[in-house]
């Protein structure tokens, strides 16, 4: 490593994350100091967690990690390590969003969250202000903010925003290889940079039996139509489990809804259930294309689970197809493949195995860090 870089990681959590994890026990978790409160939302294990941040200081860098949208983390922050009377309200209280049209209200709230990140990264100077969320600030509060650190990243493997939201970033990293030249012919340097996997979840988990025959986690949202499709298609096939959100865009006829779980599973939760599962259904978001490059892909391998996922060409560059997951090209091949490895447990098992070996080895994210760092000299 030629150089230690200062890292500030801004992240946003699900609101129903956050709420469902204060629902608990608000007022024992409200009270904690910063740095244990900090410390068991960590413990959530949700989105990339705290895993850029560890890895990071593993390679010894300095890296913090900022959950923006939660107020009373935030607070905290304010109090015990700027040392602050008053923390800015980020986001405005539900009734705004009636009564003020909501240009009116996305204009007042990027205000409000420019003056909370300001203060932090004044504090902090950053090498790196690394953002996870690309809609987080307009591209003129972006660039106040580039006057208080030496280089502003995003990260971003969804549907593109407007160019108002992107175009103020210094680098973007994309786990989509077609948005690398996307960006850049917008005049944004992009680079590509895969998901991974964090090994040491794995410790929060006994060898329990895999009582789950097919699975299926994540979304029913538009961008999903065709996937969509696909799952009800195998759902009157073959029984899978399944969770995730957006169940109301679906036909209530859908064959989906039939052993869909209606609770709301992320993080420590999500992987408990990849433990028990045998094989994993994953299926790309239409605005992946040809690529294969989902968070599923490492998960779901990362847990021992067997990947049936779909036919993308750049697949072989991530996983052997056939001897570390098993990819389909159709819904006919996916149901068809299914069965044989309900009916071939062996076979399903050394996969997964296989594909939880490289998962380990290969696509940990101490090694994506290293890769990060790597590409972010060329920049700074």
């Amino acid at each position: 490593m030629k150089h230690k870089y200062n890292f500030l990681l801004v992240d946003t959590y699900y609101p129903q994350v956050l709420s469902t994890f204060y629902s608990k026990d608000k007022a024992i978790l409200s009270a904690k100091p910063y740095n244990l409160l900090n410390k068991k939302i960590a413990e959530l294990k949700f989105g990339t967690s705290d895993f850029y941040s560890s890895n990071l200081k593993a390679l010894g860098h300095t890296a913090q990690d900022i959950i923006l949208n939660d107020d009373i983390l935030m607070k905290k922050y304010f109090t015990e390590v700027l040392k602050e009377k008053n923390l800015p309200q980020q986001f405005l209280p539900n009734f705004f969003l009636k009564v003020f049209p909501a240009p009116v209200v996305n204009l007042i709230n990027q205000i409000k969250i420019y003056r909370t990140l300001s203060k932090i990264v004044k504090k902090n100077k950053p090498d790196v202000l690394y953002i996870h969320n690309l809609s987080l600030l307009i591209t003129p509060l972006l660039k106040r903010l580039k006057k208080h650190c030496r280089l502003i990243v995003g990260q971003i493997a969804s549907p593109l925003p407007p160019d108002f939201f992107i175009s103020g970033y210094d680098l973007i990293f994309t786990s989509f290889p077609h948005f690398v030249t996307k960006l850049k012919s917008k005049g944004i340097n992009s680079e590509y940079l895969k998901l991974g996997f964090e090994p040491s979840i794995l410790k929060n988990f006994k060898n329990q039996k895999r009582k789950y025959d097919v699975v299926f986690i994540g979304g029913f949202t538009r961008h999903h139509k065709d996937g969509n499709d696909l799952l009800e298609k195998l759902a009157q096939e073959i029984k899978v489990d399944f969770w995730g959100y957006g169940e109301e865009n679906l036909n209530n006829n859908s064959p989906i809804l039939r052993h869909f779980h209606k609770d709301r599973i992320f993080g420590k939760d999500m992987f408990s259930v990849l433990n028990q599962t045998k094989i994993f259904i994953n299926r790309h978001i239409n605005t992946a294309s040809e690529y294969a490059n989902n968070m599923k892909l490492y998960e779901a391998t990362g847990m021992g689970a067997l990947l049936l996922t779909d036919q993308k060409k750049n697949l072989s560059d991530i996983f052997l197809p056939g001897k570390e997951v098993v990819s389909y090209k159709d819904t006919k091949d996916l149901i068809k493949k299914t069965k044989y490895y309900l009916k071939h447990p062996a076979k399903a098992r050394k996969i997964a195995l296989a594909g939880q070996q490289k998962t380990l080895i290969s696509h940990n994210y101490l090694n994506r860090m290293k890769e990060m760092v790597s590409l972010l000299e060329k920049y700074l």
